[in-house]
């Protein structure tokens, strides 16, 4: 008898018709459809999906909660089954774009954005749509002849650029929320994430700075970040590209050379 996949089909009404009260349609779709024999490991897989926009979760063979995906990938926001139709319908309705990737794309790149004007003075333009799964932010220092600096942010990952130094771009995995970065960036460096959104932070506010230099020979390219220590990303290309070489250092105004 298939007790759990009973359960869970009562549930689903309850659910759908939650949904459907609030004017949503819903579809609910749970894995596997035939429950496996009682001595394997397994559990059921349950996905909420409104349009292209998808929601998952797990839950035990005799469920009494649901563990639904974060914007990390895990599952572990444990919702008991009388509160998932009000958890999914908080989901479908968050103005904040919590639920879908262009929206929680949209909230890295302010959070950033506001950490490295604050630091540096340089505005930043978006240079995106609101519904871009990649979101992007330029920043132009003052002068003719200073570079642009892209930061690029999805759901889950950054990428940090600058206009002149043409496809190299650094790679950082956010491993937060989008309103804890200004705590952790506050945070002792030694206990920061290796290439997390932090750094990302760190990177930006010192190529706007302190400047950055970028070579590139055969087989080699390595764009180096003015931090205290400087900060190296280096990548092989084995396409043989032409030699290059650019640097570029904020011009500080008079008062502030030493």
């Amino acid at each position: 008898m298939n007790r759990g996949r009973e359960a869970l089909r009562s549930w689903e009404e309850t659910w759908s018709a939650a949904f459907a009260a609030r004017g949503h349609r819903v579809v609910i779709e749970v894995e596997p459809a035939v429950e496996p024999p009682a001595s394997a490991l397994w559990h059921w897989w349950i996905t909420f999906r409104a349009g292209d926009a998808e929601l998952d979760a797990i839950a035990a063979p005799e469920p009494e909660a649901l563990a639904f995906e974060d914007e990390r990938g895990r599952f572990e926001e444990v919702i008991p089954l009388s509160e998932v139709a009000a958890h999914v319908l908080r989901w479908l309705t968050d103005d904040s774009g919590r639920g879908e990737p262009a929206g929680q794309a949209r909230r890295w790149t302010e959070a950033i954005a506001a950490l490295v004007v604050e630091r540096t003075g340089v505005p930043g333009r978006r240079a995106s749509s609101g519904t871009d799964v990649q979101q992007e932010i330029r920043f132009a220092p003052p002068g003719p002849s200073s570079p642009v600096l892209v930061v690029m942010c999805e759901e889950g990952q950054g990428f940090l650029s600058v206009d002149r130094v043409r496809g190299v771009s650094v790679l950082y995995e956010f491993d937060g929320e989008p309103d804890e970065l200004p705590a952790r960036w506050a945070r002792d460096p030694r206990q920061r994430s290796w290439l997390s959104e932090v750094e990302l932070v760190d990177h930006a506010i010192a190529v706007l700075i302190a400047g950055y230099r970028f070579r590139r020979v055969p087989f080699h390219e390595e764009l180096r970040i003015n931090t205290s220590p400087p900060f190296r990303w280096i990548t092989v290309d084995l396409g043989w590209p032409p030699f290059a070489f650019s640097r570029w250092e904020p011009v500080k105004p008079p008062a502030a050379r030493r």
